[in-house]
């Protein structure tokens, strides 16, 4: 097993294990759960529980990509993992592996492609794929298929999305 395919699996299965754990506690109370006064030095009084992941992913395989949306598929269809209440992991593309999302190659990766649109549909994932590396691999966003987002440029993005929407690395 690669190493960023155990990270990744690794890092799903607990972003999965918590999320069910706050669904589980925000339904028990009625409502959201909020943590209030917390005394940690610098922590913010009345967090929330819910949690927004990004991953910056760079992997080196159609097969790689695929084990990770099973992972997340098994997880969603066991119960572990909750679609009510959570947001979508980002998983911002901006290497090879983003050119099984386009149209012309649906055919030597429908499996994957069938799964990610599933689970985008379902909103456990958002997939983008950066602009820039689609421009630089003379691609076109029109010819992605219909389900994938486009980020202008993947650093930036990861960047606002950690310091504007608290989004968090796995």
């Amino acid at each position: 097993m690669s190493f960023y395919k155990h990270l990744l699996a690794n890092i799903l299965v607990t972003f999965f294990l918590f999320t069910s754990t706050v669904a589980i506690a925000e339904s028990s109370a009625g409502g959201p759960a909020l943590i209030q006064n917390v005394s940690l030095g610098n922590a913010t009084p009345h967090l929330t529980l819910e949690e927004k992941y990004l991953a910056d992913i760079t992997i080196h395989s159609p097969q790689e990509l695929f084990d990770i949306l099973t992972r997340a598929d098994m997880l969603l269809d066991s119960g572990q993992y909750s679609i009510e209440g959570s947001s979508p992991i980002i998983f911002l593309l901006h290497g090879d592996e983003a050119r099984i999302l386009f149209k012309q190659q649906y055919e030597n990766n429908k499996e994957v492609v069938d799964l990610a649109a599933k689970l985008t549909a379902l909103n456990v994932v958002d997939i983008k794929v950066c602009d820039i590396w689609i421009e630089g691999n003379n691609l076109f966003t029109k010819d992605l298929q219909p389900f994938v987002g486009v980020a202008n440029n993947a650093a930036a993005e990861a960047n606002r999305l950690v310091s504007q929407e608290n989004y968090q690395y796995f």
